[in-house]
């Protein structure tokens, strides 16, 4: 055997900790026993190689199996407890970063919403029945010029 006789540690350290306790020891030993014979064959990197593979290959089933599954409401809750602790250790610091959070998601979307119904066309059928009331400059102010609205017209 040429080079260090071990598998990678950390995909062997992924099958331990996603693989079930029942079969962990099992499929690990299957594991280092295929890879040593790899190593005759193909060298360190191709053994190397392989193991990964399989690796990759037994992550998703071991995953969709109860100890994977397990595995992440594990970290899960382990992550909200500890949120919770910074929570009540720096009550301000976390204040801050909520509202900010909440003005930086709020402000956009309210500015685009307000922006969608000001911007949208009039809700009328007839857009030539639209008219502009406006006083005419230099004229007292009980008369008033009446004109179709158009695109082309400036609105005064």
């Amino acid at each position: 055997m040429m080079g260090d006789a071990r598998p990678p540690r950390i995909a062997a350290r992924l099958i331990e900790r996603l693989a079930p306790p029942s079969d962990r020891a099992e499929l690990l030993g299957d594991l280092h026993e295929r890879f040593l014979d790899r190593l005759d064959a193909f060298g360190h990197r191709g053994a190397r190689i392989w193991y990964w593979r399989q690796t990759v290959a037994l992550a998703p089933r071991l995953l969709a199996s109860g100890a994977g599954m397990a595995l992440a409401r594990g970290l899960t809750t382990h992550d909200v407890r500890f949120a919770w602790r910074s929570v009540w250790r720096s009550p301000i610091t976390s204040l801050v970063a909520v509202v900010t959070l909440a003005v930086g998601i709020g402000a956009p979307s309210t500015m685009f919403a307000f922006a969608g119904a000001v911007l949208r066309p009039l809700p009328t059928h007839d857009g030539e029945v639209v008219v502009d009331v406006s006083l005419s400059p230099g004229t007292p102010s009980s008369y008033m010029s009446v004109r179709p609205c158009s695109a082309s017209t400036p609105s005064t």
